[in-house]
């Protein structure tokens, strides 16, 4: 935001420069060509069509309305915060990057099995950190566990790594990829089968069983 002030003042300063000089050093002129204009746009508009008149004045005052309250809303909104106090610290403090947590929580999650691609969003609250992810997840995967083994590495991050307190438990917002062509899902897990007996022990119940 502090950018485009400075684009908006500068641009209008480069405006006022030139139009401020030249009224102050010609003022009659200036005034004079003023009212001729205003005279002339006040008669044409007075040979208007009087509900045009009024529905195109109602619509230019709601469009720079709009346009006004938009950059009074950009000027008054508090900006996010960049960094976060680390809690679990004594004798001193110290802070964190918002860029820093995003790029821990990635390198934690990147090489969790069936996990594509991350992207962690990371806000302030207060002294409190929110954490939300969105994850594209490979085809085929148990998504329930999936997403517990997500929230409990974003925690272990944030509150072991980081030293950062949690605002609220993460949000894991999941999207599973298309399979690929030719490509099949993982198998499910199923339990090994035992082995089967071997020939000597199978004599052996044999023998019991004549007995």
């Amino acid at each position: 935001m502090n950018t485009f002030n400075r684009i908006v003042i500068v641009l209008l300063l480069l405006i006022l420069i030139p139009v401020l000089s030249y009224i102050f050093i010609v003022p009659h002129v200036v005034l004079g060509e003023l009212g001729a204009w205003a005279t002339a746009k006040s008669q044409a508009l007075w040979q208007m069509n009087p509900m045009m008149r009024l529905a195109g004045g109602i619509a230019a005052a709601v469009v720079v309305d709009i346009l006004f309250l938009f950059l009074i809303y950009l000027e008054l909104r508090r900006p996010k915060k960049k960094y976060i106090h680390v809690q679990k610290i004594t004798g001193g403090v110290a802070t964190l990057s918002v860029d820093s947590i995003v790029q821990q929580i990635q390198y934690r999650l990147d090489p969790l099995e069936g996990v594509i691609k991350v992207k962690p969003e990371v806000t302030a609250k207060g002294q409190k950190v929110r954490v939300a992810v969105d994850v594209l997840v490979q085809a085929g995967y148990n998504l329930p566990e999936l997403a517990s083994r997500l929230v409990d590495e974003v925690k272990e991050v944030i509150t072991q790594e980081l030293g950062l307190q949690p605002a609220g438990d993460p949000i894991i917002r999941m999207k599973v990829a298309a399979p690929s062509k030719g490509r099949k899902p993982p198998a499910p897990s199923l339990p090994k089968p035992e082995p089967a007996p071997s020939a000597e022990e199978e004599g052996t119940e044999d023998v019991q069983q004549v007995e």
